[in-house]
């Protein structure tokens, strides 16, 4: 009996599986959540520094956040697709007196997601909606001391406007506020 249903489960997890449509895609954003903590943490930190010692920090390097999702619409219903993305942000900044790198950090998100076409998905171009909630590791160095730490926090992604455009391969343009950024775009490619 228990191999009759393994193998029953096995063809119905297989038939669900080649029913949907599976998007992975690769991303860029601007002004992500992480971003925000960590510019306005060197800010106070730069004007504590300022008015109780000398040192003063700029922003010497910012990358991200870099984005990688997968997406699966569900067979019954091709408006709605589910998945994940995994986001990765870098920021580096620098002493102003001597120009040496005080501070590292790198961020890194994990979220699932859940993605809604407001238009028929037949369409070459469509609008969608996307919601995400996960976790984020942030990791920091300070080089003057050679001290590092790990500080895990909650991280969203509220995207109410998205744009796609294409069949097979997609371009896309997201607007909203979180761990993507206010701003991110890039190109989607269906398995």
């Amino acid at each position: 009996m228990k191999k009759k249903l393994v193998i029953v489960a096995l063809a119905l997890s297989t038939s669900f599986m080649y029913s949907q449509k599976h998007n992975v895609s690769i991303g860029y954003g601007v002004v992500s959540n992480d971003q925000i903590i960590v510019t306005m943490s060197m800010i106070f930190a730069s004007l504590s520094d300022q008015i109780f010692g000398d040192k003063s920090y700029d922003e010497s390097l910012y990358i991200g956040p870099l984005i990688l999702s997968y997406h699966h619409t569900l067979a019954s219903n091709e408006r709605i697709s589910l998945g994940g993305s995994f986001a990765f942000d870098h920021a580096k900044f620098k002493n102003d007196e001597n120009a040496a790198d005080v501070i590292t950090f790198n961020a890194f998100t994990l979220a699932p997601e859940f993605k809604f076409k407001y238009l028929n998905p037949e369409n070459s171009f469509n609008l969608y909606g996307l919601l995400g909630v996960g976790g984020t590791m942030m990791a920091y160095k300070y080089h003057e001391t050679n001290n590092s730490n790990i500080a895990p926090h909650f991280n969203f992604q509220i995207s109410p406007i998205g744009f796609e455009y294409g069949r097979k391969v997609k371009g896309f343009l997201e607007l909203g506020v979180g761990y993507k950024g206010v701003i991110s775009g890039g190109v989607s490619f269906e398995l």
